[in-house]
């Protein structure tokens, strides 16, 4: 799962409004390229599928939000999540998605350093 980044209350301008869909899909596009297509290329190499069916998925929004919604919606058990290793002022103002998900999910949440 990926998620990008992107606020519904930005206002944007009549222009930003008319390209959105264009770049929503570029961006989807990068993602699936650049993050998606990778891990599973590594998760075929090493044999790490087996007998785990692995999905990919790839939305905008807010990424804790969005991934408590997923785990709901498909029924998941566990969510596990790597952290980025953001500063402590950075955390201090925005707080941070793992933080929000172990606050805030309705299964257990495992970060990963």
């Amino acid at each position: 799962m990926h998620v990008i980044n992107w606020s519904r209350y930005s206002f944007p301008t009549h222009e930003d409004a008319e390209m959105r869909p264009v770049q929503r899909r570029a961006e989807i596009e990068a993602a699936r390229a650049e993050v998606i297509d990778r891990h599973i290329s590594w998760a075929e190499a090493e044999n790490v599928r087996g007998d785990v069916k692995i999905m990919t998925d790839i939305r905008h929004g807010r990424p804790s939000e969005v991934l408590i919604a997923l785990a709901e919606e498909r029924g998941h058990d566990i969510i596990v999540v790597g952290r980025t290793g953001d500063s402590g002022l950075h955390l201090a103002l925005f707080g941070s998605t793992a933080n929000r998900l172990v606050q805030h999910a309705t299964v257990p949440v495992v970060v990963v350093p």
